[in-house]
């Protein structure tokens, strides 16, 4: 996995947790690790769709 792609996922997960806390926490724990992982799905995509 490049760096560039890991530091991409990150950012997006972090940016995911901001927007959770700014909301009050309305996400269950199960509702955020699914939208973390379609993140992590999506980049993955992108970053091999890039190297083809």
């Amino acid at each position: 996995m490049s760096e560039q792609l890991k530091i991409n996922i990150i950012k997006m997960v972090l940016e995911i947790e901001k927007r959770n806390i700014n909301n009050g926490f309305p996400k269950t724990k199960d509702e955020i690790i699914a939208e973390i992982e379609k993140v992590i799905i999506t980049e993955v995509d992108k970053h091999e769709n890039t190297k083809n």
